[in-house]
């Protein structure tokens, strides 16, 4: 997600009331004074152009007709401005910081520090210019760099509010979220309606876990300016991480409708509609901040994830290649692709993405838990587990990295370390579903039935429409010859999926043990139109059993018993 930091640009303004009067062009001139003044910048920049017209070497004219174009966002017609005023007077350090100022807004960040740094050679008691050349700075990730400058800023001018609102957002660049509070704060202290400091100061605190904290700064910076698209923005983005996701929605809607093409508040709300599930909506946002910003790789990436759950595989993996295209060394967009060709049986593919992302990342456990699901699908089971140690190293509380370790060891055979494993992924996420499901079936192959059960209830209590932990369950009823509990737990199964053609043959086994010939051959004929394998008899058993499903000696005879009854 992307935070807004708000950065005050300061334009030195320097009004000339044009005390040599040389009649029309100084009337003028004081006229577009008044207007900017007032902010009437367009009727400002008419007054200035008259006493152009009347004086084609008014210095201060052009001077400030460039602050009227800056403040209309003309930045290449007050560019030309004070060109023309550093062509008057070459030693005019304002008209060079205010140039480096109309560059740094045309991204122009080379220009700009140029610009900056001889403003400050020509005056070096500018604050100003300091202050300026720190947002450069942080543009270039020199945040020590920036902040030197506002140190320098604030040592000349004391009561600076913005160099101190600065130096709070390059310190949170820094991660130095103490500071950047503190800097934030003496801000606020020197100018109590400076809302911009209110909502970097808010971020400091979301940043340090103070969630609380933050929402009241939005709060306030929201207050002092209604209009505050950023502020709405950012407030969204704690809600969200507090779960009000109703509530982030509205912020960003709201951020939205103050600022139609803030493409990071259309990304934001797409996020939060993906957590409701709400996929459809979120396509529409990530597809409206794409169109607003074509390079906004985040956004592409996002896209992708709602496509992975609406199982548009081969789209999902165009746009995380859009979003690494965009963004050579985007980790994230390469461990996404790579767990999406997963889906798509690119086992290989996924492992170079997978690798990808941690020669990007060395420490994202994640990618060596999905590399280690790759290589477990090509029966590397021990490349795999190495991956998931490695995760597990990362981050000793991921549940899903022993879970999916457990796997790699039951697909090994080795059922009781496995178990260990799912106890482990129980203990660090005690709702896992999934791992009580797999110690069942740990404990089903060891003949552990009614340790297994209980982890099958388990599973299903956490899930309710778990229909392979009640397959599960009528197994373990069958092989204790409990074979009414067994058809009750195969019919929940096909309850919840009719095609579940493993319990309706459970059910077919379970009425031949009870004599019940009629019902035994109906649920077979059911099973073997959904898995034709079962008309090849035990040759078919075989097939499946190389598949992974397992069938007891006891299973075969009653089948083999099955078989004969059908011919």
């Amino acid at each position: 997600m992307k935070q807004t930091l708000v950065y005050l640009t300061v334009l030195f303004i320097c009004f000339y009331s044009g005390f040599a009067r040389s009649q029309t062009a100084e009337e003028y001139f004081d006229n577009g004074i008044g207007k900017t003044n007032s902010g009437n910048y367009k009727d400002a920049m008419t007054d200035f152009n008259k006493a152009i017209e009347l004086k084609p070497d008014y210095l201060e004219a052009y001077f400030n007709r460039g602050i009227a174009k800056d403040n209309l966002h003309h930045y290449h017609g007050s560019i030309a401005d004070y060109n023309k005023v550093i062509e008057l007077k070459p030693d005019y350090a304002e008209a060079y910081n205010n140039r480096g100022v109309a560059k740094d807004n045309l991204q122009d960040y080379q220009g700009a520090l140029k610009d900056i740094n001889k403003a400050i050679q020509l005056n070096p008691k500018y604050a100003e210019a300091f202050n300026n050349r720190g947002v450069i700075k942080d543009y270039f990730s020199d945040f020590e760099g920036a902040i030197s400058d506002y140190n320098n800023a604030i040592d000349l001018k004391p009561d600076y509010g913005e160099a101190y609102n600065n130096r709070g957002v390059a310190k949170i660049n820094s991660q130095d979220y103490a500071g950047a509070i503190l800097d934030c704060t003496k801000s606020i202290e020197l100018k109590p309606d400076y809302a911009e400091a209110y909502n970097n100061r808010a971020l400091a605190k979301d940043y340090s876990g103070d969630k609380n904290g933050a929402l009241k700064d939005y709060d306030k910076a929201i207050e002092l300016k209604p209009d505050y698209a950023e502020a709405y923005n950012n407030r969204g983005l704690v809600k969200d991480d507090l779960l009000d996701l109703q509530g982030a929605i509205a912020d960003y809607t709201k951020a939205i409708e103050l600022k139609p093409d803030y493409a990071e508040a259309y990304n934001n709300r797409g996020l939060s509609k993906d957590d409701l599930k709400d996929y459809l909506e979120a396509m529409d946002d990530f597809n409206t901040a794409i169109e607003l910003n074509r390079k906004y790789a985040e956004a592409y990436n996002n896209r992708g994830l709602i496509k992975v759950n609406l199982q548009l595989y081969p789209d999902a993996i165009s746009d995380f290649s859009m979003a690494i295209d965009l963004k050579k060394y985007y980790a994230e967009a390469f461990n996404n692709r790579g767990l999406t060709k997963q889906n798509i049986q690119d086992y290989k593919g996924s492992i170079s993405d997978c690798s990808k992302a941690i020669s990007l990342k060395p420490d994202y456990a994640e990618a060596y838990n999905n590399r280690g699901l790759a290589k477990n699908n090509l029966k590397d089971y021990n490349g795999a587990i190495s991956d998931y140690n490695k995760a597990i190293e990362i981050n000793p509380d991921y549940a899903y990295a022993y879970l999916n370790r457990g796997n790699s060891k039951f697909d090994s055979k080795n059922y009781n370390d496995a178990i260990t494993d799912y106890k482990k992924a129980i203990e660090l996420k005690s709702d896992f579903a999934d791992a009580y499901y797999n110690y069942g079936a740990a404990n089903f192959i060891l003949q552990n039935y009614d340790d297994a059960i209980a982890n099958f209830n388990r599973a299903i209590e956490l899930r309710p429409d778990y229909e392979e932990a009640f397959d599960y369950l009528g197994d373990c009823y069958y092989e204790k010859k409990n074979f009414d509990s067994a058809i009750i737990n195969y019919d929940n199964c096909v309850k919840i999926n009719d095609k579940n053609w493993d319990a309706l043959l459970g059910m077919s086994m379970a009425y031949y043990e009870k004599n019940d010939i009629e019902k035994s051959k109906t649920y077979f004929k059911k099973a073997e139109v959904l898995e034709p394998r079962l008309k090849e008899g035990l040759d078919g058993i075989e097939k499946l059993e190389k598949e992974g499903f397992y069938y007891s000696d006891y299973d075969k005879q009653v089948l083999s018993k099955l078989y004969k009854e059908l011919k």
